[in-house]
């Protein structure tokens, strides 16, 4: 009961880290600025990892409703299209996040188009990854009262 609690209130935290760290990335993208970039990047990461290990314990760890529950919830199964989505749209700022520290790291910091250019891109990815982010906790929600059942 007490880990059943604690995971979910991990996972509550771990929401509210990945939106403060899109918000962030959003605006440091918009300001152009790297090291603040990187900054609410390490947010979104860490929410990542708080979200994830959190989330599949609640759902298949036996601290929660029990993962038949899950698997027979269609708002569960949007849930995880949702979060696929939002994974796949991340693989383009994660990769290009990860070079530009590497360079930044060797002192080879990457170019100024190159910059304005990517972050162009990782500034909108990041609004996308925000509206999906929202809408993925619409269907928490949902999922969590039990409505939407697969054969209930």
């Amino acid at each position: 009961m007490y880990l059943a609690a604690l995971f979910s209130g991990i996972h509550m935290v771990g929401l509210g880290l990945a939106f403060l760290g899109l918000v962030q990335r959003f605006h440091a993208s918009g300001e152009k600025r790297l090291s603040a970039v990187f900054g609410a990047d390490n947010i979104w990461g860490v929410s990542a990892i708080l979200l994830l290990s959190s989330g599949l314990m609640r759902a298949f760890g036996g601290y929660e409703k029990g993962s038949a529950f899950y698997l027979h919830n269609t708002a569960f199964y949007l849930k995880l299209s949702f979060f696929f989505i939002i994974f796949i749209l991340e693989i383009f700022p994660m990769v290009t996040l990860i070079r530009w520290r590497i360079g930044v790291a060797r002192n080879l910091p990457p170019a100024a188009d190159e910059v304005d250019r990517k972050l162009h891109w990782i500034r909108k990815i990041s609004l996308v990854q925000g509206v999906l982010l929202i809408t993925l906790i619409a269907m928490a929600t949902v999922m969590a009262r039990g409505l939407w059942m697969l054969n209930p």
